[in-house]
């Protein structure tokens, strides 16, 4: 059996986002994966709520965080409750404090969980090798995130594939969706084999996918979204805020956005 999974999503928890995770679920549904992590900056109030919502045994909802560090975002799959670390408070329209890497890394397997370095190459070029095979590093790199390559490198999902393959890490898929229409736009599909859906209940699919991610038993496919998903997101973390000071700005960034190329880079399955 093999299972499609969006394992990176945004909930309303998210202060950019509107969409509840009972709506993430269903439209994952109809889109035909098999399952999503809901991972929303700082908490995983979103991803325990789409947890406890679900009815369907052959869906499977991962609670999950993106956290911020200052190496990047970390994702935590696979998390019970929220983490115990402390970062600098933000400033400004920053989403999140910046919290230690490494404690965040510990405090999510301490909870049983896996550490994930999300859209590594966003923003950056490079990284510490010790971020990917320290002591204290990540168990998986995001090999492709859909929205990466909208910011200022637009090949971060080639340099995160290489970045996998060089240190062997399992590279996964997710869409980074905060926008109803993104979800399951990226996906990582799982390798179950041996395995049948009659087999396994919710928590013995949770064991067998860490377990998959974990033995590298995965492959990431997707497609890019549109730049104009970054002004869209500020302009609902704005309004979410009640600041409409931004709102001409937003809108113009949106419209040049909408003029410019609409085709991203793809990785079919």
């Amino acid at each position: 059996m093999k299972l499609r999974l969006d394992l990176h999503i945004h909930s309303c928890f998210s202060p950019d986002s509107l969409v509840s995770p009972e709506q993430i679920i269903s439209l994952a549904k109809r889109k035909g994966l098999d399952g999503v992590a809901i991972a929303d900056h700082n908490t995983v109030r979103g991803g325990l709520a789409g947890f406890e919502v679900n009815s369907d045994p052959d869906f499977i909802v991962i609670p999950a965080a993106e956290y911020s560090t200052e190496y990047g975002h970390v994702v935590g799959l696979f998390l019970s409750g929220e983490i115990d670390v402390k970062g600098r408070k933000p400033k400004g329209h920053t989403l999140s404090p910046t919290l230690p890497f490494e404690q965040v890394v510990q405090a999510i397997h301490a909870q049983g969980g896996v550490a994930v370095l999300a859209h590594p190459f966003q923003s950056r070029l490079c990284l510490p090798a010790h971020v990917l095979s320290g002591p204290v590093s990540v168990d998986a790199v995001e090999g492709f995130n859909s929205r990466a390559g909208t910011r200022t490198n637009p090949d971060a999902n080639a340099f995160a594939a290489k970045c996998s393959e060089e240190y062997n890490l399992p590279a996964l898929g997710g869409s980074d969706a905060h926008l109803s229409w993104e979800i399951g736009r990226a996906y990582t599909c799982v390798d179950l084999t041996g395995v049948s859906r009659g087999d396994i209940c919710i928590k013995d699919s949770h064991c067998l996918v860490k377990q998959a991610i974990l033995e590298g038993k995965v492959e990431c496919f997707g497609r890019e979204t549109h730049r104009a998903v970054v002004p869209l997101t500020e302009l609902v973390k704005d309004y979410k805020r009640k600041t409409y000071s931004r709102m001409p700005y937003l809108v113009l960034q949106i419209i040049l956005a909408l003029l410019g190329p609409m085709k991203g880079k793809t990785k079919a399955e």
